[in-house]
């Protein structure tokens, strides 16, 4: 009745429930955690199909809970792995405080007592503002497949956001030093290390780095261009091109001796299909510790890139190069901006 599988390491259960496929992360590694989630998921899914032989044909009322099972569903078809995995930090919070309650009657005090679990997390105001966006762009989503009811969402558009002094600011994010990382990368396994390269060499997203397989590079010539399966704007139907220049192209080249569709930067003796962003900052903490450098993170390397792409090139092709969109830019200056990032590239990636 309900297949259990494992993705990414994490176990998933597979059920079909009123004619729908249902596809849940449990968010356990252990398989006796698993076994045990899914006897209650059996328990569940036979008291509903017992129910609906006396529903006579009613309206069966949609919870929360199924809202976001099949919500995520979608989303692992259609989110980056990161964006993915930060829409599951907005899921847990979002079930907790009204998992069982019916989507008509989520309200705006329910929202507030979402928004409240994220505070209580020491979460930074501006993630506390994007994860309650999150949440509402989960009942958006099922009102535009009629599970939700359009008023729900007209509802939550009304919370404004959180206002500098509600909640702790970030600081900002500053780029990690040539010698700070330098220091560092002798203590990362090499693999690591070369992903560490590429995100500083091409100004690409850590997450995007890491799914990057042979079949998806454009070598016929320079610099390679590498379009990711999956990245983090791709659900706003944006294109995305990383360029690849002779010192990333020299790191690439020795990871391309395989299937073309399988991952290039797998972890040793892992079961994992291939790195994650965050083994991928637990391994970059751990070797700042044996370097004795102050800690730094993915997101300060790219901010690094970033940095010095804007210092050489300027920040429109500084923009192309890291993939952010601009409002204020047109479509008709792609060719051109692409142009220039690939020039970019060429000369430092």
């Amino acid at each position: 009745m309900v297949r259990l599988y494992q993705r990414r390491g994490w176990w998933h259960v597979d059920y079909v429930l009123e004619g729908v496929r249902f596809r849940h992360a449990l968010r356990v590694r252990s398989r006796s955690d698993a076994e045990l989630l899914r006897s209650k998921y059996e328990s569940e899914i036979l008291k509903r199909r017992l129910q609906g032989d006396l529903r006579g044909g009613k309206v069966v009322v949609v919870t929360v809970t199924e809202l976001v099972e099949r919500f995520d569903k979608w989303a692992e078809a259609h989110y980056s792995g990161s964006e993915y995995q930060v829409v599951q930090s907005a899921i847990r919070p979002l079930l907790d405080v009204a998992g069982k309650k019916a989507v008509g009657a989520f309200g705006l005090s329910d929202l507030k007592a979402v928004r409240e679990r994220f505070y209580a997390k020491g979460w930074t105001r501006k993630t506390i503002n994007g994860m309650v966006s999150r949440v509402r762009h989960i009942f958006k989503w099922g009102a535009s497949n009629e599970l939700v009811p359009p008023a729900v969402c007209q509802t939550l558009a009304a919370l404004t956001g959180m206002r500098k002094g509600d909640a702790p600011e970030g600081e900002p994010v500053r780029p990690v030093s040539e010698e700070d990382m330098q220091k560092t990368l002798p203590e990362l396994s090499p693999v690591v290390a070369d992903i560490v390269r590429l995100v500083d060499l091409t100004g690409a997203r850590t997450g995007e780095i890491v799914i990057m397989r042979p079949r998806d590079l454009d070598r016929s010539e320079t610099p390679w261009t590498y379009r990711p399966a999956h990245h983090k704007t791709e659900h706003h139907g944006h294109d995305r091109l990383i360029y690849l220049g002779p010192q990333a192209q020299q790191i690439v080249v020795r990871y391309l001796l395989r299937d073309a569709e399988a991952f290039c930067f797998v972890p040793e003796g892992g079961t994992a299909a291939h790195y994650t962003v965050g083994v991928i900052r637990t391994a970059i903490a751990r070797a700042c510790r044996r370097a004795g450098v102050k800690t730094w993170t993915p997101h300060q390397l790219r901010h690094k890139a970033a940095t010095r792409l804007r210092k050489e090139y300027g920040i429109e092709t500084a923009r192309v190069v890291l993939g952010q969109r601009s409002s204020a830019v047109t479509e008709l200056y792609a060719e051109a901006d692409r142009g220039r990032a690939a020039q970019a590239a060429r000369d430092s990636g």
